[in-house]
C-alpha cells in the first residue's frame, strides 16, 4: 500500500491525519466564536493554531526538498497559488455579487477597497488602518477575515529564503539566531498590546513568533521526546492549553502578545508529541474521520463563514438570533464541502494543460480582476446607479463620516498641528482667542459650525481634543485606555494661565465615559472605562473627575460651559437609513427617549449639580433632538448622524440656536 502524503506537488511529506484534525479544532473555534454562540469566547485563537500549523508544514516541505536537492522556488509558489487563489477568488466574487444587492453605496465603497487587499494579500495592513476611532463596525465587513491570509502569505514570501539561509550559510548559528528573532517578534507583539497599538493584532512582525513556533518544530530546534508516556502527557497538555484559551479568553484579553503563547505552545505540543514515538491518544482522537474531514475543508469553511455572517449582520442586525447564526454556519459548511470538492481539489491536482505558466497567469488575472472591481466600485462611489433613482439620490446626500473641516485634533498621531497655536478657530485676526473648545469626537462634529458662527461673531478660540478622549483632568492614573489622552489636558492646564481666555467649553460623549459600556451598535473592546467590571464605581469616578475638572477651571477664574450628551442610537444611522430606503421603507429613524435617559443615569444628575455652581452653564442637545417619547436619528428624510452617535452636519445645524447662545455668553 502506498504511503499517503500531503497534497503538495513535488513533496513527499507524510500525511498526518491528526494535523488535519487540529485544523478542524482551529476552524470550529473560529466560526463558533464569530457566530456569537457564547460557548467559545476565546475562539479567535483558532487563527493562531492555523499559524503554527502553517509554519510547521511549509517549513517541513521546504527543508525536506532542500535536503533532497529538489527545492524549486517557482514550484513552491505554484503550489501556493493552486492552494489559495481559486477558493479565495470564488468567495470574493460571491461577496461582491451579494454586496451589489445588499450594501448601501458607502458600505459598498468600503467593501470595494478591501477586494484587492484580500486578493493581493495585504488585507491585514488594510484593516489595521480601518481599526481607528471612526472605523465602521468590523462585523459587517465581509472580507475582514482575510487579514490572517495576508499574514500567512507574507510569511510565504520570506520563508523560502530565510529557511534556505538557515539550512546553508547560517546552520551553525541557526538556533541562537532563530531564538533571537522569535523573542524579538514576541517582544514587539507584547509592546504593541501594552500600548494599544492598532497594528499589534494584524501585522506580520507581531505575529511572526506564532508561525515561527511551527518552524522551530520543522527545523528540529525542539528536543525530540522518544518516551511514549511523556508524549501522551505533552499532547494532553497541549490540548488543555488550547481549550483553556478557547474557553477562558475573551475579546477583552490583551492579544496577541504574551497571551498568544498559550494556544501557540499548545499547538506545538500537539504536533511535536506525535512526531517520533507514534500516535498519542489525543492524536488518535483528532484523527477520527469526521474530524479529519472538517480539517480538510477548513480553508473553504474559514473563507465562507465570515461573509455569510457579515452580510446577515448587516442586513438584520440585532434581530439576528443565535439559531440564525448556527443555520448560516451549516450553510457555510455545505458551501465549503462543494468548494473543496469542485474547486480546491481540481485546482491543486490539475495537470497539463494547466502548466506552471497557466497557474501564474491565472493568479495574475485574478489579482487584476479584483483590482478592476475595486476601481469600478470605489471610483463609481459604490455604484448608486444599481439603486432606484430616489434611493441613489438619498445615498449621495447622506454623510457617513465625521468631517471636522480640517480642524486639528490635538495630540493625535499623524496630525500636522503640533502646537496649540495651530488649533485656532473663529476669526483669524489679531483678536486674541477668548475661549477654548475642549472635547472628543463629539466636539469635532460641531467644531466646524462653531468656527463659522464664531467668525461671524468676531470671536476667536482654541480647538483642543482627540477622539475617544474624555475632556477631564486627572486621567494619569485611570488606566491604559487613557494613556493617549494626556496631551489635551496638559495644554488646557497651560491655557488656564492665559488672561485672554474667559471660557472653557467642555463637549464629550458623556454617557460612554460614565457607563463604560458600548452602545448596542458597538463592539465592547477598548472602551474608555475608569473602573473595570463595576458600573456604579465607574459612574462615581466619572462624576468625581468631572466635578474636580470644573472646580479646577473655576479656580483659575475661567467660566465653564458644558455641552450635555448627544443621544446615541442603537443602529448605524446612514446604513439603516439607506437600507430602509432600498427596501422601499420611508419614515424617520428614531430611538426611544427612555433609552437616552437610561444611558445618562450617571451624567444628568452630575450636570444638574454643576449647573448650580456659580460661573457654570450647561446646555442640553437632547432638548433639541428629543421630545418626551423619542430621539430623532433622521428628520424629514435627512440623516442627523453619520453613525450611531456622531452628528452629521445637518444634525449639528439643529444645534445652531444653542451654539449661538453659547457664543453670546462668551462674548458678554
Amino acid at each position: 500500500m502506498t504511503k499517503r502524503v500531503w497534497q503538495h506537488q513535488g513533496s513527499a511529506l507524510a500525511w498526518r491525519p491528526d494535523i488535519d484534525g487540529l485544523r478542524a479544532v482551529a476552524v470550529l473555534a473560529v466560526i463558533i466564536f464569530h457566530a456569537k454562540v457564547g460557548i467559545m469566547p476565546g475562539g479567535f485563537v483558532g487563527v493562531d493554531i492555523f499559524f503554527v500549523i502553517s509554519g510547521y508544514l511549509i517549513a517541513s516541505i521546504i527543508l525536506k526538498e532542500e535536503a533532497e536537492k529538489k527545492f524549486n522556488l517557482a514550484r513552491f509558489y505554484e503550489r501556493r497559488i493552486r492552494r489559495i487563489f481559486p477558493a479565495l477568488f470564488l468567495v470574493i466574487a460571491a461577496s461582491a455579487a451579494a454586496g451589489a444587492v445588499l450594501l448601501a453605496p458607502a458600505d459598498y465603497v468600503l467593501f470595494g477597497r478591501s477586494i484587492i487587499a484580500a486578493m493581493a494579500f495585504f488585507s491585514n495592513f488594510h484593516f489595521s488602518h480601518q481599526a481607528g476611532y471612526f472605523a465602521p463596525a468590523a462585523e459587517t465587513q465581509p472580507l475582514l477575515h482575510t487579514w490572517s491570509l495576508g499574514v500567512e502569505e507574507q510569511f510565504y514570501l520570506v520563508a523560502p529564503f530565510a529557511l534556505l539561509l538557515f539550512a546553508r550559510q547560517l546552520r551553525p548559528w541557526r538556533a541562537p539566531i532563530f531564538v533571537a528573532l522569535f523573542a524579538a517578534s514576541l517582544a514587539v507583539s507584547m509592546w504593541g498590546v501594552a500600548t494599544e497599538a492598532r497594528w499589534a493584532f494584524y501585522l506580520p512582525h507581531s505575529r511572526a513568533f506564532e508561525l515561527m513556533g511551527g518552524v522551530a518544530l520543522a527545523m528540529g530546534l525542539v528536543p525530540v521526546v522518544q518516551h511514549r508516556r511523556i508524549n501522551e502527557v505533552l499532547s494532553a497538555a497541549g490540548l488543555a492549553l488550547i481549550l483553556f484559551a478557547v474557553l477562558f479568553y475573551s475579546e477583552r484579553t490583551p492579544f496577541p502578545g504574551f497571551a498568544a503563547l498559550v494556544p501557540v505552545v499548545g499547538t506545538m505540543l500537539l504536533i511535536h508529541s506525535s512526531m517520533n514515538s507514534g500516535s498519542t491518544l489525543t492524536a488518535r482522537l483528532l484523527s477520527q474521520r469526521p474530524v479529519v474531514y472538517v480539517g480538510k475543508v477548513s480553508y473553504s469553511l474559514y473563507l465562507w463563514h465570515w461573509p455569510l455572517l457579515a452580510f446577515a449582520e448587516y442586513e438584520f442586525g440585532a434581530s439576528l438570533e443565535v439559531w440564525h447564526r448556527v443555520g448560516l454556519l451549516i450553510i457555510a459548511f455545505g458551501l465549503s464541502a462543494l468548494t473543496y470538492r469542485f474547486v480546491e481539489q481540481p485546482a491543486r491536482n490539475a495537470g497539463p494543460p494547466v502548466t506552471r505558466k497557466v497557474v501564474f497567469a491565472g493568479g495574475l488575472a485574478a489579482i487584476l480582476l479584483c483590482l478592476g472591481a475595486r476601481e469600478l466600485i470605489v471610483d463609481g462611489q459604490g455604484l448608486p446607479g444599481r439603486l432606484a433613482p430616489e434611493v441613489a439620490a438619498l445615498a449621495r446626500a447622506t454623510p457617513t463620516r465625521v468631517v471636522s473641516g480640517g480642524l486639528c485634533s490635538f495630540g493625535e498621531e499623524g496630525v500636522r498641528a503640533r502646537t496649540v497655536a495651530d488649533c485656532t478657530i473663529g476669526v483669524q485676526t489679531a483678536t486674541p482667542p477668548s475661549f477654548v473648545l475642549w472635547g472628543d469626537s463629539h466636539k469635532a462634529t460641531i467644531a466646524p459650525l462653531v468656527a463659522q458662527l464664531a467668525t461671524a461673531a468676531e470671536l476667536s478660540g482654541f480647538n483642543i481634543g482627540r477622539g475617544g478622549c474624555v475632556p477631564l483632568f486627572g486621567l494619569e492614573g485611570q488606566g491604559r485606555q487613557f494613556r493617549n489622552c494626556l496631551a489635551g489636558p496638559s495644554e488646557i492646564e497651560r491655557l488656564l494661565h492665559d488672561p485672554d481666555i474667559s471660557d472653557v467649553v467642555l463637549i464629550g460623549r458623556w454617557g460612554l465615559y460614565a457607563e463604560g459600556t458600548p452602545s448596542p451598535n458597538e463592539r465592547p473592546t477598548s472602551l474608555p472605562r475608569f473602573v473595570e467590571n463595576d458600573q456604579d464605581a465607574n459612574r462615581e469616578t466619572f462624576g468625581r473627575l468631572l466635578v474636580e475638572t470644573v472646580e479646577k477651571i473655576r479656580a483659575s477664574g475661567k467660566r465653564v460651559i458644558i455641552v450635555g450628551p448627544v443621544p446615541e442610537l442603537d443602529v448605524n444611522l446612514p446604513a439603516a437609513f439607506i437600507k430602509a430606503a432600498m427596501k422601499g421603507k420611508t419614515g424617520d429613524i428614531v430611538n426611544a427617549r427612555a433609552d437616552f435617559d437610561r444611558r445618562q443615569l450617571g451624567v444628568l444628575p452630575v450636570l444638574a449639580e454643576l449647573e448650580r455652581m456659580e460661573g457654570v452653564s450647561v446646555f442640553y442637545p437632547h432638548l433639541v433632538l428629543c421630545d418626551a417619547e423619542v430621539c430623532r436619528g433622521s428628520e424629514h428624510q435627512t440623516a442627523l448622524y453619520v453613525d450611531d452617535d456622531h452628528l452629521s452636519p445637518a444634525g449639528a445645524r439643529r444645534l445652531e440656536p444653542m451654539l449661538l447662545s453659547i457664543l453670546s455668553l462668551i462674548k458678554d
